[in-house]
């Protein structure tokens, strides 16, 4: 009677809800009327993905809950590592990406479903008690977790270096790499967190704070790889930055000062090449393109429409939760990390201001090193959407008014973030994906047919390739919480502990570990929306699915199921038709 009594009352957001869900799939037939008859028993198995893994007090829900709990057990998942723990307690709800795929009309129409429910039950039982996890049980509880190994785990020190290095190419954050005279011939990578400022010191307790330092890479190059020369590191305190010193390889300080670089490039890389460069790029592209379907009909019958709709789609809704599972202030970010939402919020905002579809192609070959997979096989599937483009999108399918339009959405949604990005004084040893010059007050103007293909392989490259590249690569970076840590409790010079043992096992709270694991692999393992064998409406163009089917080296097609090469992300199969991780 509870459940169905907030539903009366919260009808108004319900049926918007429901609105966006049959706007997304038209098929799905769940309406108001059929919500206010669910069961407890119905709605609790519908909420059960975020709660049955939680550390929580489910109070008059118990009963529901356990059977729940018998329907999770009963579904057959699909998940290419094997399957998510189920005993793993948390101190926070599971992430969307865990519903069973068997369940799916779509995986945002589903997702929408299960909030409405989840709603229903939250507002008329109460939350779970989030956050009052004892740490002691959460380090059984990761100490009893059958999660896979890391490939990480064990190496040498020569093979962690040579391991750090190809993160710094391949990775979830493919570094952009400067030019210092301090440093000639060599490749410099800054990662400076000024522009995050306040801070929030204290998270942890008295006796703890979570320590974001600038750093500052130097890398060399040896048989046609990278090579680690030096990391340097400069901390700061409330009152300003402290002087910044050195660490070599050799030094008893140099493991530490891996695992602050290696906790970097996982945050940098959700903030930039995950978050900023491929979801946020889809959902401004998307609200734009929504805006000029209803402010002119027949913009939805065009080629560039039909085109582009099924790589933009779903964007706001994925980023919606997001917000509440990494990026806010009781997301993964905020929570291991002295970043607060606002901070995390501006940072995006920044990388997003600087990208520019005008002039944008993926770094050149000629500017990287041999073991650089990643800039082989984006500029590999670039020019695949350039061609798909040029065949699919001729001049005579775009209209001067389409032209018009575009433009003027995509202006209106760029103008409030460009003045956010100072483009940095730097040298860069590639130019193709950062600002050549000062950034300008909005994105550059679209004024004909060539540059609206170019906007529209912008981005498919982001919505498509990258993401799936930076995504998909989570695990590999981020999955080993105490080796990347987002932000560590302990500082590298810290010189109370007596091994790099002692001090690494200190880095980071269980909890947090806890949490950022499982919703890593979650996240890389979530099998819906491939080019391939895509199954979430709208579907992908076929001939689409034929330039990705038809990609050459260093891309291999397997069979799906069989096991991947090295790189799985180098399989077509495995490249996402849009952003929905």
């Amino acid at each position: 009677a509870s459940v169905r009594a907030e539903l009366d009352e919260h009808a108004t957001e319900l049926a918007a809800r429901l609105h966006m869900i049959q706007r997304i799939d038209p098929e799905i037939r769940f309406d108001a009327a059929s919500l206010h008859q669910m069961t407890a028993e119905q709605a609790a198995g519908k909420v059960e993905v975020f709660w049955y893994l939680l550390w929580s007090d489910m109070g008059d829900l118990r009963e529901e809950h356990r059977l729940a709990q018998g329907w999770y057990e009963r579904q057959p998942w699909r998940w290419r590592n094997g399957p998510v723990p189920r005993r793993q307690r948390l101190a926070r709800p599971l992430p969307y990406a865990l519903f069973p795929k068997g369940m799916q009309r779509t995986v945002y129409g589903t997702y929408l479903m299960y909030m409405v429910a989840y709603d229903a039950i939250a507002k008329a039982c109460g939350p779970p008690q989030i956050g009052k996890v004892d740490e002691e049980a959460a380090r059984a509880a990761w100490n009893a977790s059958p999660f896979p190994s890391h490939p990480a785990h064990g190496l040498a020190p020569e093979a962690m270096d040579a391991w750090v290095a190809d993160r710094l190419l391949n990775g979830m954050y493919p570094a952009s790499f400067r030019r210092d005279p301090a440093h000639p011939g060599k490749r410099v990578l800054v990662l400076d967190w000024d522009d995050c400022l306040p801070f929030t010191h204290g998270r942890l307790g008295a006796t703890h704070r979570l320590y974001l330092p600038d750093l500052k890479v130097v890398c060399g190059e040896a048989d046609g790889a990278l090579t680690l020369e030096s990391i340097t590191l400069r901390y700061r305190t409330k009152t300003g930055p402290e002087a910044p010193f050195t660490v070599v390889p050799g030094d008893a300080w140099w493991p530490r000062a891996l695992v602050v670089l290696r906790g970097q490039l996982v945050l940098q890389g959700e903030l930039e090449s995950h978050l900023a460069r491929t979801h946020l790029v889809a959902e401004y592209l998307q609200v734009a393109f929504a805006r000029i379907r209803a402010k002119h009909a027949s913009f939805g019958d065009s080629a560039v429409f039909r085109i582009m709709e099924p790589f933009l789609e779903g964007a706001d809704t994925v980023n919606a939760v997001g917000d509440l599972l990494i990026l806010g202030s009781e997301g993964a970010i905020a929570a291991s990390t002295p970043l607060t939402a606002e901070s995390i919020g501006h940072r995006m905002l920044r990388e997003l201001g600087a990208l520019d579809w005008r002039g944008f192609r993926p770094r050149a070959r000629e500017n990287t090193v041999a073991a650089d997979r990643f800039t082989d096989a984006a500029n590999t599937f670039w020019d695949a959407v350039v061609a798909f483009l040029d065949a699919e999108l001729p001049d005579g399918a775009v209209t001067p008014d389409h032209i018009r339009w575009i433009d003027r959405e995509v202006q209106a949604a760029s103008v409030d973030v460009r003045p956010l990005h100072d483009a940095p004084d730097a040298v860069w040893w590639d130019t193709n994906e950062v600002a050549k010059h000062t950034v300008g007050k909005a994105m550059s103007r679209l004024q004909t047919a060539a540059d609206l293909r170019q906007l529209c392989a912008f981005a498919i490259y982001h919505t498509t390739f990258l993401h799936s590249w930076v995504n998909d690569g989570q695990w590999a970076d981020g999955g080993d919480p105490f080796g990347a840590p987002m932000g560590s409790a302990r500082r590298v010079d810290d010189r109370h502990y007596a091994g790099f043992a002692d001090w690494q096992a200190d880095v980071m709270k269980y909890v947090d570990a806890g949490y950022q694991r499982l919703v890593i692999y979650a996240l890389t393992n979530f099998d819906a929306g491939y080019v391939m064998f895509d199954d979430v409406k709208p579907l992908v163009p076929p001939a689409f699915i034929d330039t990705v089917r038809q990609l050459g080296p260093p891309f291999v097609n397997t069979d799906y199921g069989h096991a991947p090469p090295d790189d799985f992300r180098l399989d077509v199969r495995h490249i996402r038709s849009r952003v929905n991780s």
